[in-house]
C-alpha cells in the first residue's frame, strides 16, 4: 500500500460515491494507504478502517521505478515474451559496448539511471532501482515484476542502441503497442495509453533541452518482454547509439547525462503535477 495524506477535511466512506454512507470525516493532513482507484475514487485503509476517498483529497509521492538495462553478464536462458505466452526470449541479454569509449552499456545504463534517481528524488518523487550495482542476475520478467510488486506508477527502463553504420545518432522512445498480439486486456490498453502520453511529454522536453531525436522518435512495440509482463505504465529510452562516436562520448559524459535526464524528468513533472 502506497502512503498518502488528505489534503483536506474529507468523507471516508463505505464505497466509491457520494451515495455511500460516512465511516467518518478525516482531518485535513492525515496519514492513509492507499489500495487502489477506481474512477475519481480511492480505496484506502486507515485506523483500522477499509474505505472510499474522493481521490481529489489525496496526495502522495508518485513512485517511480528505473530500470538500467542489462548486467555483467547476460543470461542466454530463455523465459516467456508475454504472460501464456509459448515464444520465448533471453532472459537478459548481454547489452553493447562502446564502439570508441569502449564502455559496456550496462556501466552506462547504471550510470545515467543514477542521474535520473537524484534529479527525481530531488523533485520529491518516491523512486527505486531495479539494480543499483551491475553484478546482479535479474530477468525481463522479474524487472517488471518488480516494478507491479511495489505500486509503482511508471517504470522507467534505460538502455543504450547500437548500429552496424556508426553515423547513426540519436534517442529513441519505446512504448507498449496496443495492436500486441499477446495481450489485449483492456488493462493492458490502458497502460498502452498511458505510457504513450507520457511519451510525448517526456520526447518534447529532450527536444527542448537540445537531445538529438531519431525517426519517428516514439516507437510502441510488442516484442519486450518488460511491457509485456507490466501492470504499470513503462517507457524505454535508447539514449543514443554508441556505435557512434558523439553519443558513445555523450552518454557517457556526467554533464549530457543530467541534461538528458533532466529532460526525462521534465515530461514526467508535465504529466503528474
Amino acid at each position: 500500500m502506497k502512503e498518502q495524506t488528505t489534503t483536506s477535511s474529507v468523507n471516508f466512506r463505505k464505497g466509491p460515491g457520494t451515495s455511500y454512507s460516512v465511516i467518518s470525516k478525516l482531518p485535513k493532513g492525515r496519514k492513509i494507504y492507499l489500495i487502489s482507484k477506481s474512477g475519481n475514487w480511492s480505496k484506502i485503509y486507515c485506523n483500522g478502517k477499509i474505505g472510499y476517498l474522493s481521490s481529489k483529497y489525496t496526495k502522495g509521492k508518485y513512485r517511480i521505478c528505473i530500470d538500467a538495462g542489462h548486467q555483467t553478464v547476460g543470461d542466454t536462458s530463455k523465459e516467456p515474451i508475454a504472460p501464456g505466452s509459448s515464444t520465448l526470449k533471453y532472459k537478459v541479454s548481454y547489452g553493447a559496448v562502446g564502439s570508441y569509449t569502449k564502455i559496456p552499456e550496462y556501466k552506462t545504463n547504471l550510470n545515467a539511471s543514477k542521474v535520473l534517481r537524484d534529479i527525481l528524488e530531488s523533485r520529491d518523487y518516491d523512486v527505486i532501482m531495479i539494480r543499483d550495482i551491475n553484478d546482479v542476475k535479474i530477468s525481463n520478467i522479474k524487472r517488471a515484476q518488480f516494478a507491479n510488486k511495489n505500486n509503482c506508477d511508471l517504470a522507467i527502463r534505460i538502455h543504450c542502441n547500437f548500429a552496424e553504420e556508426s553515423d547513426t545518432k540519436g534517442a529513441t522512445i519505446f512504448t507498449p503497442a496496443s495492436n500486441n498480439k499477446y495481450i489485449s486486456s483492456n488493462a493492458y490498453k490502458s497502460i498502452c495509453k498511458q505510457s504513450y502520453n507520457i511519451s510525448e511529454l517526456i520526447n518534447k522536453k529532450l527536444k527542448n533541452k537540445g537531445i538529438k531525436m531519431l525517426g519517428n522518435e516514439i516507437y510502441p512495440t510488442s516484442n519486450l518482454t518488460g511491457f509485456n509482463w507490466s501492470e504499470v505504465p513503462c517507457v524505454l529510452f535508447e539514449m543514443g547509439f554508441i556505435s557512434n562516436k558523439t553519443d558513445d562520448y555523450n552518454l557517457n559524459d556526467p554533464a549530457y547525462q543530467k541534461k538528458f535526464m533532466q529532460g526525462v524528468a521534465d515530461g514526467i513533472d508535465t504529466y503528474y503535477k
